[in-house]
């Protein structure tokens, strides 16, 4: 015998986004929900599907992203989306359906608190090998005709306490595509069931020997279920409570969580938009200002037994229950009616959410100085590991309570995550505030890889930028994809003309808001030397972010075995781009490319200057990546001097309130070859999606278009 739980699980699906999809064709979703116990998954039913539109009478015309209608499909208890083609990257698909499922979950504290699985799966027509995109418009398509191309999952947790969550549910890297959801969880009433729950696997080999309700004793059978061996006996008063509490205390928590959240949702809408949701009892009065109380049936029945205060608890469940549900379909239908004000209600939340946990992984230092450090602080590596050891090995961190929606693609556990550390300055004299520029027009951000990469090494961070700001125009450089060779100032050059092709081609009208670039070690030179080729565009400059670039060269590596690679690079291939990188390529280290550079203008037109590097990189020297001196070469009589010039030329452009300088600690666990040479971090930046969605999220300022 067990109690179980009557639990709802709306699943509102308001768009499909293609971020970077490889493959063009007919694709849809499918979603389901269960839980899983004891390795045994239990599914929910979906029984309910509210339509953004509803089907026309007659044939319309042909709508590519509405190829196939959406529908339940009882046998796999999936919700099925309509069918969309996706034709190209950063494509909208508007669904806005929202699917009801409903699930039994057994009623004890040691399964309520069990999640709830959502799973979607990214569905791609294969039927009839390869069809040309028109031939859709006529062709019948079939259900059977799709194949799964990825799928994702979000954990609910607690479902029994009431969720209501957005999450930009994210496929895998070869399908980099999301599906935002808002997921609203209600638990509606209890059931007794004389049997044990059944997979459909279970239910088809097993025949059913439930018993009917009415053939037991209900209220007997309830007692010995929640009072093992307190029959016929006066309770304990805190026992009694303990159990009133858990079963109906938190549905009328719960409950009045839900009457709070329709109330706010609804101070949002206009008169005529209330008129057309309907009334709803009781919805007048700010709800938070009368919150429920906690009941103690020991004070209503003082001295009950065990089946006395158990009538009690299922008739209070129920009458909570009563309330509840046609509460919980009002959420629904306020959602279905005002989709964009909910889904932007949702989506702040869950954006405060996650960059406060992302925030747990960032320790941020703001320096009141006259003018921008140019010594390095020699303490500052060991100090750094130090307080990494200790903070993922804090009881804390390593406890930090799941979030209601849990993605693991899209926050891992905490202990596992990159550690931020931030330096930011602000000058001891206040200056006057520049004037505030109204950006409006295209946002185009520029991604530039390293030496001896490609265009496609900066596609996840382009990515993760995409799938948070999705309005943006992205580059992705390849003009010197074959060509890192050579001169550092001619792949300036190259860059500056595809930044001004692509801006010809794709903002004629010269509408431009503003362009920001990030670079990846070499790509962080080749932007600086592709400024001056872009004066033109000097005031819409906005954000100019560096990962691990060697802007003051290799002069001082602290790695022998990069050392001997550059030399034999430098020898074999002969490489003109690493000689420049450690000034060898004049006589007159004044004449170097490296030291003219310095004087290079451009990046003062930039609001914001951010240095990431990290002292686990041994490919680029940490000193160099956040554009500081050394001891090493403040002790170098014979070069130091060019060394601490350079420094302070980059540094005397860059106002004191625009620079970041972050040092980031990766988790990493095992050794490989790349993590004893240094090469992992530096490669890190480029893979490591936990830091990209915590640079994403956590600095907002830095990607936003104002």
């Amino acid at each position: 015998m067990s109690l179980r739980a009557i639990l709802e699980c709306a699943v509102h699906i308001d768009q499909f986004r293609n971020i970077d999809l490889f493959q063009q064709g007919l694709y849809q979703l499918r979603i389901s929900v269960s839980q899983v116990l004891d390795h045994q998954k239990f599914p929910a039913q979906p029984y309910d599907l509210k339509l953004l539109t509803p089907p026309r009478s007659r044939k319309p015309s042909f709508d590519s992203h509405n190829v196939t209608p959406s529908c339940l499909l009882e046998r796999e208890l999936e919700y099925c989306s309509n069918g969309f083609l996706v034709k190209y990257c950063d494509e909208e698909v508007r669904i806005g359906d929202i699917c009801v499922f409903r699930a039994e979950v057994y009623a004890g504290a040691q399964y309520m608190g069990s999640g709830l699985d959502v799973e979607a799966r990214l569905m791609f027509y294969k039927a009839g090998g390869s069809v040309p995109m028109e031939r859709y418009k006529s062709m019948d398509v079939e259900l059977e005709g799709f194949e799964e191309a990825s799928k994702a999952k979000v954990t609910v947790r607690n479902p029994c306490l009431g969720v209501h969550q957005y999450c930009p549910l994210l496929f895998d890297d070869m399908h980099f595509c999301t599906v935002n959801l808002v997921i609203h969880t209600a638990l509606l009433d209890y059931r007794f069931r004389p049997t044990p729950m059944l997979t459909p696997q279970q239910e088809l080999s097993t025949r059913s020997t439930e018993l009917d309700d009415s053939a037991v004793n209900l209220e007997m059978t309830l007692a010995q279920y929640l009072f093992p061996g307190s029959q016929g006996e006066q309770l304990k008063p805190e026992e009694a409570d303990r159990v009133y509490y858990f079963y109906v205390s938190l549905l009328e928590k719960s409950s009045q969580e839900l009457r709070e959240l329709i109330w706010k949702l609804k101070q949002s809408l206009s008169t005529f938009e209330l008129e057309l949701l309907g009334p709803e009892e009781g919805s007048e009065a700010d709800p938070s200002l009368s919150p429920a109380k906690i009941t103690k049936i020991s004070q209503i029945l003082p001295g009950g037994n065990a089946e006395e205060i158990t009538t009690r608890i299922m008739a209070d469940a129920h009458s909570i229950s009563m309330e509840m549900y046609p509460m919980y379909h009002h959420l629904l239908q306020l959602c279905q009616t005002n989709p964009q004000l909910c889904i932007t209600h949702f989506k702040s939340e869950f954006l405060s959410r996650v960059r406060e946990r992302f925030g747990e992984c960032i320790f941020r230092d703001q320096h009141p100085v006259e003018a921008l450090p140019l010594q390095s602080n020699e303490e500052l590596p060991s100090l750094h590991v130090s307080i990494c050891k200790s903070r993922r090995g804090n009881a804390y961190f390593q406890s930090l309570e799941p979030l209601p929606l849990e993605d693991t693609r899209m926050i891992g556990k905490a202990e596992t995550l990159p550690i931020l550390f931030e330096d930011s300055y602000i000058p001891v004299q206040l200056k006057a505030e520049e004037a505030l520029v109204n950006r409006e027009g295209i946002t185009l951000f520029v991604l530039v890889h390293g030496f001896q990469g490609n265009s496609f090494d900066m596609r996840l961070f382009k990515n993760h930028i995409g799938m948070i700001y999705p309005n943006y125009m992205y580059l992705c450089s390849a003009a010197n994809e074959g060509n890192t060779e050579g001169d550092i100032i001619e792949m300036g050059l190259r860059l500056s003309n595809e930044v001004k092709s692509y801006l010809q081609d794709w903002c004629p009208s010269g509408n431009i808001g503003s362009i920001s670039f990030i670079g990846h070690s070499l790509g962080g030179l080749i932007i600086r030397a592709a400024l001056p080729f872009l004066a033109e565009y000097s005031d819409k400059m906005k954000l100019y972010m560096t990962l691990s670039t060697p802007h003051l060269g290799y002069m001082y590596s602290d790695s022998k075995l990069v050392d001997a690679g550059l030399w034999f690079l430098k020898k074999w291939r002969k490489s003109l781009c690493l000689q420049q990188l450690s000034m060898g390529d004049s006589p007159d280290p004044r004449e170097s490319t490296l030291y003219r550079m310095s004087s290079f203008e451009g990046v003062r037109w930039f609001k914001h200057v951010v240095l990431f590097s990290s002292t686990q990189d041994q490919y680029a020297p940490f000193d160099s990546a956040r554009l500081e001196v050394s001891s090493r070469a403040t002790g170098d009589a014979m070069r130091g001097c060019y060394y601490i010039e350079m420094a302070s030329k980059v540094l005397s452009q860059i106002g004191i309130e625009k620079l970041k300088r972050i040092d980031v600690n990766f988790k990493f666990t095992g050794k490989s070859m790349d993590s004893m040479i240094g090469r992992k971090a530096h490669i890190e930046f480029l893979e490591n999606q936990a830091l990209m969605k915590t640079v994403v999220f956590s600095y907002p300022e830095l990607f936003s278009s104002q």
